[in-house]
């Protein structure tokens, strides 16, 4: 789900989960190829080891990704790269962000990362023969070749002019299959839904087609060879491109067209219900660990929850809580945005006497330095961030009258298990009487088995998705 005001350390890889290749000026061209390795500067207090790892392919293109090394997030692929005598340019344009970098030597690069219009962050790498940490093990990672048919695919959402690019995989025998569409959650995601290093949609992907089951995974709208712009888009306009998919499994001769689902995850599992109530060729709907009430409160929640797992104090939790709160309340009542950052500049303003007194450690978990800087606040009122804040998922989880199937990890931190609750009273309301809720011990947010589900723990558990999980979820798709 959404979060806001979070420890960098954990905001930078949300940022970070992107994609690519490209082909650059022959010139210089070898100069790049290898192993590059620096700190990113975020501010004084904090900086992330990152790596770019550059190889050329037997085509003569080049293809390069990303390494977060401190977060254990590997294999991030860039998507675009120029090189021009000794600039080079490294472009994630999902996430508005770019490296610039000059060449000053065989083994020496500096540069800087910029995201949209924050002030860039120095990044000097370094070229090594090899990474100073191992990849961390991902047993549950396919490999190819698959013992199933796998197909790259497009499909148009005309009413957006958005092209959505992805990956249809089912069992190697021609015939009609049950089919699951993926719903990524929070934050522009490509195809196999890397989150701080593991590639959840591909094992989804793996899982559910040896088991039978035919699954589409997309790019996110502006991600990798999809289309679009991510940026301005709310979940109206994700569920939009939902329903689009729908319309083209239903075009295949080879999916069971009286039983396509939709399984969503965290945000995907609110864009779900969505996608559901506008098509009527939802045959049922997997929500997993989806909320059932506005985001705001969510974030609210899920501040309480994670920030004392990573060591802030009572009284900074409390103080975060109230300023967002305050500031959640000028973007809900104050429409007219020139007006809303004054207030909110205002509103911070009257918290800075509380702020100081934060000891170092506080300040950089909740990273509320002071005097408070209202430019971290002002995204939230972009139109769709209004939206997506004060929206009820009850709203539309209470129209649902497909078969559901609800899941949550009893130590999920990001978004609390009491959103079952709330999820079944919706599907009563609904009268639907084909619903399944199920609470899983000792699973985080991503369904692994963790012991904490401190958010700190997914990059470090081998996991990706427990298989008592995945065989709950395939044994109820089978008996629809």
């Amino acid at each position: 789900m959404m979060k806001t005001k979070m420890n960098y350390k954990i905001a930078a890889l949300i940022m970070f989960i992107l994609v690519s290749t490209s082909n650059l000026y022959s010139q210089n061209k070898e100069s790049i190829i290898g192993i590059w390795v620096g700190d990113m500067i975020i501010n004084e207090n904090v900086k992330l080891q990152m790596a770019f790892e550059i190889t050329q392919m037997p085509d003569k293109s080049i293809l390069a990704v990303m390494h977060s090394l401190d977060q254990s997030a590997f294999d991030i692929r860039v998507e675009k790269i120029d090189l021009e005598k000794s600039e080079l340019s490294m472009q994630i344009k999902s996430l508005h962000s770019v490296f610039n970098g000059t060449i000053v030597s065989s083994d020496s690069i500096n540069g800087s990362i910029t995201q949209g219009k924050n002030n860039p962050w120095q990044l000097a790498l370094k070229k090594v023969d090899e990474l100073p940490v191992a990849k961390p093990n991902r047993p549950q990672e396919p490999e190819k070749p698959y013992s199933y048919f796998e197909e790259d695919i497009t499909f148009q959402n005309e009413s957006a002019d958005v092209t959505i690019a992805g990956t249809f995989t089912r069992p190697k025998e021609m015939g009609q299959y049950p089919v699951v569409l993926l719903i990524s959650g929070s934050g522009p995601n490509e195809r196999d839904a890397r989150i701080f290093g593991h590639k959840v949609f591909l094992v989804w992907a793996d899982i559910l087609t040896r088991a039978g089951i035919a699954v589409l995974r997309v790019d996110d709208r502006g991600v990798y060879e999809s289309t679009g712009k991510f940026s301005t888009a709310d979940n109206r306009d994700l569920a939009d491109d939902v329903v689009a998919g729908v319309n083209y499994l239903r075009t295949r001769t080879d999916v069971d067209t009286t039983k396509i689902g939709l399984m969503g995850h965290s945000l995907g599992a609110d864009i779900a219900p969505m996608a559901a109530v506008k098509s009527k060729d939802v045959d049922f709907v997997i929500l997993m660990a989806g909320a059932a009430i506005p985001i705001d409160q969510n974030i609210h929640e899920q501040c309480r929850a994670i920030y004392p797992t990573m060591g802030a104090s009572d009284y900074g939790v409390d103080l975060n809580q109230r300023i967002n709160e305050s500031v959640f309340e000028i973007v809900k009542t104050e429409p007219n945005d020139s007006i809303a950052r004054i207030k909110i500049a205002e509103k911070l303003a009257s918290f800075n006497s509380e702020a100081e007194k934060l000891d170092e450690k506080d300040a950089q978990i909740l990273e509320l330095s002071t005097p408070l800087n209202p430019k971290y606040y002002y995204h939230w009122l972009k139109p769709n961030q209004r939206f997506g804040l004060f929206h009820n998922p009850s709203d539309y989880i209470n129209k649902l009258t497909c078969p559901v199937l609800a899941l949550n990890g009893s130590k999920d931190l990001q978004v609390l298990p009491h959103n079952l609750e709330k999820i079944e009273s919706a599907l009563i309301d609904a009268g639907n009487t084909h619903y399944k809720i199920k609470l899983f011990e000792n699973k985080n947010h991503l369904f692994q088995t963790c012991e904490t589900g401190a958010v700190s723990e997914y990059a470090e558990i081998e996991e990706t998705i427990a298989p008592e999980v995945m065989d709950y979820v395939i044994d109820w798709i089978r008996k629809l």
